[in-house]
Parts: C-alpha cells; sequence; structure tokens
C-alpha cells in the first residue's frame, strides 16, 4: 500500500512518516534514515532541515554505529545553524572518536570564537595545544596555542607548564628563558600574585645559572625573587654563593651571608665564606675577626686557627683613639634600640635626677673617699679610667671602692654627682680583660641616652616615665598617676627643654612608636655588652662574664640570647669600624 502510494508521489509526507514508523517498529534503521533524506528532499525550512539531519546523525551514531556518516550529517546541520553550540559539541566528540583532529580542532576555533570571554577561549586554546601535542605530534605548533592561551588567561598555568615541559624536553634553553620573561612579562602589574611573581623569577634565576651559565643574569633574577618575598633564606644563600664567584660583587656576597647570620647566627658555612671573602680581598683585620669568632663557636680548620693564634692580642687592647659620640649612634648601639625613646629618656634625665637626687649624708657616702682613677695605683680603679676614657663617657661617676662591702659594681640611685661602689668580689680574681669587659658594659649607662637605668631599675617605673614624658609634651592618655609624675617632674624642666621633648615626642608618635619600654631596656643592656665586648676583645671573656652578670630584672635577655646577639656584633661592618676607629686591627 505504501509502495503504491510512493510511486504516485516520492514525497508525500504522510505516506514518508508512516513508512519511518513502521521501519522504526521493525528496528530497519537504516531504512528510517533512507526515508528521512527522502523527506529532506521536499524541506526548504531551515529549521526542518536541521532537525531531520540532527536526527539523521543520531541514528547513524547510536542505531547504525557509523559514526563516520553521522558526521556528514551533523555537518551539514551545521552548516544550517553555524552557532549551535550543541551540533558543535556533538561534532567534536566524533571527529575526536574518530581520530579527525585537524576536523576537531577546527570546531574547537569555531566554538572559541563563538564565546567570547578570555578565560573560556584560554581553555579552548588550551586544549588544541593538547591535541597538537599529544595527538599531531607537533609539539612547536603546541607552543604557539599554548602561548596564545596564555595571552588570553595568564591564570590558566596548565598551559605554562605545558610549555615549560616542552621546552625542558626540548632542552631548548634560550627559548625556555623567553618563556619565562614573556609569562613575567603577562602578570608583573598585576596585584598581588606575590607567590607566581616569586617562582617565576627564582626559576628564571636558575635557569641563567644552570642552563645559561649567565650568572649576571642570574643574579638579577634571584635578587628580583628576593624583594618580592624578603624573607625567604634561600634567595639569600643563593645570591651569597653567586656573588661570591662575581669579583665585582664581593660586597654584595658578604651583605647576603650577613643577612643569613641574622637569621641564623651560629651558621658555620656563612662564617667560613665570609672569611675567605675578606681574606681573598686582603681585608686581613675582618678575616681575623672571622677566625676568632670560628675559633670561639669550635668550627676553625686549621689554617683559621693559626690565623687567629698568631695575630691575637696578648693582653688588654692597646687603642690608639676612642668611641666618639657619633659611633655610639652609628655602630655600638644596638640597632633594636628605639633612638626617640633613648632620646626621650636623655632629656628626661636631668629632671628625674632632681628628683630623685639625695645628700651624699643620706646616701651613705659622705665618709668615704672616691678614688681618682687617674692617679690610682689600685688596677680596678686604673682599668675604670682607661675604660672610661676609651668608651667616652660623658658622665664621669664617682668611685668607691670598697673592699669591706661584698658585691660587683653598684649605681647610687639618687647621687648627685654620681657616684658608683665597687664591692669585694670585683677587687680581686678577675683579669684585665674580664674587668674591661664588667666596666665597658657597666658605664654603658652612664651614656646621657642611658642614664635612668642608673636610677630606675623596674619596667614599670621606665614605662611611667616615658608616659609622663608624653604627657609633658600634650600627648598620650589622661591617668591621674602618669599625670602626678608629669606634674613634679615639669616642675624641673625649663621651657626650652619641654619645647625639645615635645618635638621628639611627636617624631615618636608619627614614627608609630611603642610605649612598651621592654624592648628598649633589652636593647640597651645588648648595647652594654657589646661595650664591653668591643673593650675586652675577647668572645670567650664575653661569654664568662655574660653568664656571671646578675639578671638585669624580669624583662631581661638570658644569657645564651645575650651572647647571640655578641657573635653576630663579632663579624658585623659595626665593630669592623669601631675596631678601625680605636686603632686595635691587627696588621700584617
Amino acid at each position: 500500500m505504501f509502495d503504491k502510494a510512493l510511486e504516485e508521489d516520492p514525497h508525500h509526507r504522510p505516506t514518508l512518516d508512516a513508512v519511518i514508523g513502521l521501519y522504526e517498529k521493525q528496528n530497519q534503521w537504516a531504512q528510517v534514515i533512507h526515508f528521512k533524506k527522502q523527506i529532506l528532499e521536499t524541506l526548504d525550512d531551515d529549521n526542518e532541515r536541521y532537525e531531520i539531519l540532527d536526527e539523521v546523525g543520531t541514528l547513524w551514531k547510536e542505531k547504525e554505529n557509523n559514526t563516520q556518516k553521522a558526521i556528514e550529517a551533523w555537518d551539514e546541520a551545521s552548516l544550517l545553524k553555524p552557532e549551535e553550540h550543541r551540533m558543535l559539541h556533538k561534532l567534536l566528540a566524533a571527529y575526536q572518536e574518530t581520530k579527525q583532529w585537524e576536523e576537531a580542532i577546527k570546531i574547537i576555533q569555531q566554538i572559541s570564537d563563538l564565546d567570547g570571554r578570555a578565560k573560556a577561549q584560554s581553555k579552548y586554546i588550551y586544549t588544541v595545544g593538547v591535541i597538537t601535542r599529544d595527538e599531531l605530534k607537533d609539539p612547536d605548533g603546541a607552543l604557539d596555542r599554548f602561548n596564545d592561551s596564555l595571552d588570553l588567561d595568564p591564570d590558566n598555568l596548565k598551559a605554562f607548564e605545558a610549555v615549560n615541559k616542552i621546552l625542558n624536553t626540548k632542552k631548548d634553553w634560550k627559548a625556555l628563558e623567553r618563556a619565562y620573561r614573556k609569562m613575567i612579562h603577562r602578570i608583573i602589574k598585576e596585584d598581588g600574585r606575590e607567590d607566581l611573581k616569586f617562582n617565576l623569577f627564582h626559576t628564571l634565576g636558575i635557569i641563567y645559572r644552570d642552563r645559561q651559565r649567565n650568572f649576571e643574569a642570574a643574579a638579577e633574577a634571584f635578587r628580583t625573587a628576593s624583594s618580592i618575598k624578603p624573607e625567604e633564606a634561600t634567595e639569600h644563600q643563593i645570591l651569597a654563593e653567586l656573588y661570591s664567584t662575581m669579583p665585582e660583587r664581593v660586597n654584595d656576597a658578604i651583605e647576603e651571608h650577613q643577612w643569613l647570620l641574622r637569621r641564623d647566627p651560629y651558621r658555620v658555612d656563612s662564617y667560613r665564606a665570609l672569611y675567605k671573602l675578606y681574606f681573598d680581598a686582603r681585608a686581613y683585620d675582618k678575616a681575623w675577626c672571622l677566625a676568632a669568632t670560628l675559633n670561639f663557636l669550635g668550627k676553625a680548620d686549621n689554617e683559621q686557627e693559626q690565623f687567629f693564634s698568631q695575630y691575637k692580642t696578648q693582653g688588654p687592647i692597646r687603642p690608639r683613639g676612642r668611641v666618639e659620640r657619633a659611633a655610639w649612634f652609628s655602630e655600638l648601639m644596638h640597632p633594636d634600640e628605639d633612638r626617640y625613646v633613648s632620646k626621650i629618656m636623655e632629656l628626661m634625665a636631668p629632671a628625674v635626677l632632681a628628683v630623685k637626687q639625695a645628700s651624699d649624708k643620706a646616701l651613705n657616702l659622705s665618709k668615704l673617699k672616691p678614688v681618682d682613677p687617674q692617679t690610682s695605683t689600685v688596677t680596678f680603679a686604673k682599668t675604670f679610667g682607661f675604660v672610661q676614657q676609651v668608651l667616652n663617657i660623658p658622665t664621669q661617676p664617682r668611685l668607691y671602692l670598697q673592699q669591706q662591702t661584698p658585691g660587683g659594681l653598684t649605681h647610687i640611685a639618687g647621687s648627685n654627682p654620681p657616684a658608683v661602689i665597687a664591692g669585694s668580689s670585683l677587687l680581686s680574681g678577675y683579669t684585665p680583660m674580664d674587668l674591661m669587659f664588667i666596666i665597658g658594659r657597666f658605664l654603658s649607662y652612664y651614656l646621657n641616652e642611658h642614664f635612668v637605668r642608673t636610677i630606675f631599675q623596674s619596667h614599670t617605673e621606665l614605662r611611667m616615665l616615658l608616659l609622663a614624658a608624653l604627657r609633658i609634651s600634650g600627648m598620650g592618655p589622661a591617668d591621674p598617676q602618669v599625670d602626678a609624675w608629669a606634674g613634679q617632674l615639669t616642675q624641673h624642666m625649663s621651657a626650652a627643654q619641654q619645647d625639645g621633648l615635645r618635638a621628639v615626642c611627636r617624631k615618636f608618635v608619627d614614627a608609630g612608636g611603642s610605649t612598651d619600654i621592654k624592648k628598649w631596656m633589652q636593647s640597651v643592656e645588648l648595647t652594654g655588652v657589646r661595650a664591653g665586648f668591643l673593650i675586652a676583645n675577647d668572645l670567650e671573656v664575653a661569654r664568662r662574664m655574660i653568664q656571671a652578670l646578675p639578671a638585669e630584672g624580669s624583662v631581661d635577655l638570658p644569657p645564651k640570647d645575650k651572647l647571640k646577639e655578641l657573635v653576630l656584633f663579632s663579624v658585623s661592618e659595626s665593630y669592623f669600624k669601631l675596631r678601625e676607629a680605636l686603632g686595635i686591627q691587627i696588621q700584617v
């Protein structure tokens, strides 16, 4: 019946639909496809043609298992609706199944062009790169596509990983360098991304150093990485090693090793490297200081131990100069000592002394006779005067030697002029260098900036003094106890003194200064042990004396921390400059 109807009109749609239905029930899919294609011959409407072609392609794929025939139908459908994503993805899957990679790439590019979003397009182009690399075996073409992907979206780091892998496999180090530089250029102006920027510069440095042997360019790359993450020790270590191979960058190598030592004061490799750098540069006194420190740490080799022993001073130093006031500030004071707090304390010291001073009689000094360090024959007194001159201490306290009084050196708080008592324990049993360390540290408290420490010993008192200074200057919160202190001290300050204090307090506040006085107290003590070591010129002496010192209150640093800071100071440029100023450098 249907055959006769179709003979009369091959394109009769109701008949064709009926025939198709019949063959569908019989699972004769080739016939279904044949008659659907016959319907196509009658259709002018693109939408209808598109739907039939989609159905035909699906039948070929799912019923007849003929993917190539499905592609032909879907390709014709896609020509009717080139922006239809669903059809493009069907074609893409079919091309991938049949490994028609060139055609698959065209479809992916078409999908990408339709999307318009840079991040999405980057992913599509990355996929093209993967196909080009893995299926077409064209690594150079893949490189171009991966780079196109990164240009669209630098965040698509899988593409950069692919570039990196290809160029490493090819051992094309120049191209790898260019790839890293191009990647850096893509992201360098973006905010954040510090981890990525750091890793890019770090790896670029490795390429220059290990692959191209271009040490100057490597150093620049690692230096940039270090500027992004200044606390990353690995970069400083690499830079120290690189700079050490470059004669014109010796000072940079030294600076990097000094940074590493500040991070780890017992990093023996840096001490040894610095010794060699200084020795090769004929900076023999600096090299000797490194040898001395290595010897103290028990890490000196035979050459370093011999060099240290050969030029070690026998007995006390014989300085030809003294520590000028500017050098106290620039070299001898510990870098953590807040200079604004020190200046505030200096400006407050006269008023504090005026408030706290007592008569010699009240302090039980009136019946005692001070000694003159310049004329005394007592070893301790002579040493006291010697250290006072070398350290250039502006306040020269009266010295009382009291054999019958137990203890060591003691500040007589409130004495005016200032007075100190040396007890029996210091008057015998100590070497000259022991005494030089003890006295040097002690006298550092008679710097104008530190003098209030001879009057106030506690953290609470010193903090109250700092707060009172701020109140006198019109700063800081109101507090009855602080205001009482401020009122009492103001009575002993002239208008000019208050103006000077106000200017310093303003700078202190503007700099974000902290009223927690603990760190200042600790740094003043560290300045003191620096002064003692400078005069004693012996780390072993300093170690013994530091361990024997009584604690400076509850906020005092433990001896091991003081010694750690002193070891660092013993190889610092500040210490070297002070040795030069005193004229105690070794002569080779």
